[in-house]
């Protein structure tokens, strides 16, 4: 998802009144361990979320699979 879509997202799935700040992308890596037993499919256990900061609190938007 490049940053324009991301930021549209986050936009429409705030709750009214409330105003962005920011936002960013972060990455839980995948499991080492789960890589020894079914090798490069471990990459699928990575986590992605958007944060988005706002005026009235974070919001956490995760994403299933990168684009």
């Amino acid at each position: 998802m490049n940053k324009e879509a991301a930021k549209e997202h986050i936009l429409k799935n705030l709750m009214p009144g409330d105003s962005l700040v920011g936002f960013f992308i972060a990455q839980q890596p995948f499991k080492l361990w789960l890589f020894f037993i079914i090798g490069p499919l471990a990459v699928l256990s990575m986590k992605q979320y958007f944060i988005a900061v706002t005026q009235k609190g974070i919001y956490f938007h995760r994403l299933n699979l990168p684009d």
